[in-house]
């Protein structure tokens, strides 16, 4: 913020219908007084300017830094000299008038008087505007004749509708019947798809014709409303060239259109109403979401006019990063598990997956489960050919440190015609099909333990208060393994703390004994074998403290060297000495641990719990380099 106390700054001359007149998409800048601000709603204000004779009002249009300075200045911002970027854009409503999006504010001068006697700009054009009509006079006559004229009513598919009995002129069909039922569909073929404006330049202050790809179509739900009646909603997804984003239809628009959408077909919306999105109900890019109600207008698009899949792809390497988020993957097709049906927690129904592991030029790979229909999409036959495959709009979560879920919208297109799949098939050609990967949350010595997790003692977890919030903390420790509660000796009621669960070898889901054999609760699946896998409580320890933590099943086995199925033999022998060395070999090796850190409720409080999501040993080397710089 530039002040200026002995030197008084110009306006710019005529910068209001400069600003008006300026039609073209670039962006102008002018220096005008701000007389005043009126707060809307967020980060949206108007604020009116002047140039010392004509005034107008900017709209902020939800910029964060604009609200961030008249927060700081409140009333003092107001008769300050300032710096604007303007651009101008026509009013959705009224052709005959525009709108001003104000893009960027600097304070050049504050405070100060009001300069001239400035008078609300009002053009020639928008003076005409108030005073004649823009329709017509041929189509105001047949206005009018419509609005006098009697209706019809015409029964289709089961609903009436109204509809005007054409009499006036240019209205009646050629035998003077009223139209046919057939063509009062909700949904016609679209006549205005190029005047539609791109999901990524939509603004709140829009009555604007979209166009998109349905990409997802949720289930229709019925609620109880305030007046006790019953309502309805339903929500899609659509996507174009440069976006995706949310629609929701509420009552009356859900009988008219929820048999007629369709998944992967292309429609204009228009008539539509524009609200902020709010990013706990909804994973799509764009900021708004769109309100489908009664009045709202839906056409269907030639299938020439479908927006093609646009991708925004993110490295596996990078894929920590996105923890809790959406974004697009691609990679080289390495494993593909076969398909498996579970049975939901709360028993209602099943719901089938499938497992598939993906890796790319970055060394990494990922394990993505798709779920429902889309776990048909991808077969072994996929991974004995290494297929490139990209995916729109997969959920990054912290399962085993990471993993990709598909979402309702995710879309999965095999050896896409894209210049990142291209890339990718010569590079697995040309010798990658060689290459060691490692999963995307391993880290190597030296700093290890994964990517963008910060050092920290374990002292610092209780004084930060690391894992408290409402999402988990990830950090890494050095620390020196102190004690293996897989030796301790049974309690008092003659049993031992587990360090390993029988697993279904396909799915790593626990499993139960039943009879001679194993049950898979989750799966409905009954097996003659099952495997160990290790879910182990170490202590660990450092300069400032200690704490348990949970290893499991990979790390663990490298860290004993052997399998958990191996070491359960061992244990199952009369002499426990033998299973006891192999764990106290592990103690006092010290280790680069990225840790996760979640609170719980146990046992009617709220506790830190603390799980490994990969540990390497210290890479000295690494560490004194890391030390030096």
């Amino acid at each position: 913020i530039l002040k200026s106390d002995t030197m008084e700054v110009e306006l710019t001359a005529n910068a209001i219908p400069t600003m008006w007149a300026n039609e073209s998409a670039e962006v102008t800048k002018y220096t005008v007084q701000l007389l005043s601000f009126k707060h809307i709603k967020d980060a949206n204000y108007k604020i009116t300017v002047s140039d010392g004779e004509h005034q107008v009002v900017l709209l902020s249009n939800n910029k964060p830094e604009v609200k961030a300075l008249i927060d700081e200045k409140k009333e003092a911002i107001n008769n300050a000299i300032v710096a604007v970027e303007a651009k101008t854009t026509p009013h959705p409503k009224n052709p005959n008038t525009k709108i001003l999006f104000l893009q960027t504010l600097v304070v050049l001068q504050e405070g100060g008087a009001k300069r001239g006697e400035p008078t609300k700009y009002e053009p020639e054009d928008m003076a005409k505007a108030t005073l004649t009509t823009s329709v017509p006079h041929e189509q105001q006559e047949v206005a009018a004749t419509v609005a006098t004229t009697p209706q019809t009513v015409v029964k289709s598919e089961g609903k009436t509708q109204l509809s005007p009995t054409p009499k006036g002129p240019g209205l009646a069909s050629p035998d003077n019947s009223p139209p046919k039922a057939e063509n009062l569909s909700p949904l016609n073929m679209s006549q205005s798809a190029d005047k539609c404006v791109p999901i990524e330049q939509l603004t709140m202050y829009q009555r604007p014709t979209v166009k998109g790809r349905v990409v997802s179509k949720d289930t229709l739900r019925e609620f109880a409303g305030r007046d006790g009646s019953t309502k309805k909603v339903f929500s899609i997804e659509i996507m174009d060239e440069s976006c995706d984003m949310k629609a929701t239809f509420w009552d009356k628009a859900v009988d008219k259109y929820y048999d007629l959408l369709e998944v992967n077909k292309t429609y204009t919306f228009s008539k539509i109403g524009l609200k902020m999105t709010n990013s706990k109900y909804n994973s799509t890019k764009c900021p708004y979401e769109m309100s489908v109600g009664d009045l709202s207008i839906i056409e269907v698009c030639d299938d020439m006019d479908a927006p093609k899949i646009c991708f925004t792809f993110v490295g596996i390497d990078k894929l920590e990063e996105k923890i809790n988020k959406n974004c697009d993957v691609i990679g080289i097709v390495q494993e593909v598990t076969g398909k498996n049906e579970i049975q939901l927690k709360n028993g209602k129904g099943s719901k089938e997956k499938r497992n598939v592991v993906l890796v790319d030029q970055s060394g990494k790979q990922v394990s993505l489960t798709l779920w429902d229909s889309l776990a048909d999409e991808l077969l072994e036959s996929h991974a004995s050919a290494n297929d490139v495959v990209a995916i729109r709009s997969v959920r990054v979560g912290d399962y085993q440190g990471c993993s990709l879920n598909t979402t309702r919208s995710s879309i999965i297109q095999v050896n896409p015609e894209l210049p990142e799949a291209a890339a990718l098939k010569e590079w697995y050609s040309s010798g990658g099909d060689k290459a060691t990967f490692t999963s995307v949350s391993s880290g190597g010595g030296g700093a290890g333990g994964g990517a963008a997790a910060p050092r920290k003692l374990i002292a610092e977890i209780e004084t930060e208060g690391l894992g408290t919030d409402t999402k988990p903390s990830y950090f890494q420790l050095k620390c020196t393994i102190a004690y293996c509660s897989a030796t301790a000796d049974a309690g008092p009621e003659g049993k031992k703390r587990a360090w390993c669960y029988t697993a279904n070898p396909e799915t790593k889901k626990k499993v139960v004994a039943q009879g001679q054999g194993w049950m898979d609760e989750s799966a409905n699946k009954y097996m003659d074998t099952c495997q160990r896998r290790y879910i182990s409580n170490l202590k660990f320890v450092d300069e400032t403290g200690q704490i348990f933590m949970t290893v499991f099943d990979e790390d663990c086995a490298k860290l004993v060297g052997m399998s958990a199925d191996e070491l359960y033999e061992l244990e199952g022998k009369q002499d426990q000495s033998e299973f006891k060395d192999v764990w106290n070999k592990t103690l006092f090796s010290q280790h680069i641990v990225k840790v996760r850190a979640k609170s719980e409720r146990w046992e009617e409080k709220d506790r830190v719990k603390c799980t490994i999501v990969n540990m390497a040993p210290v890479n000295y080397a690494g560490e004194n380099k890391a030390l030096l710089e």
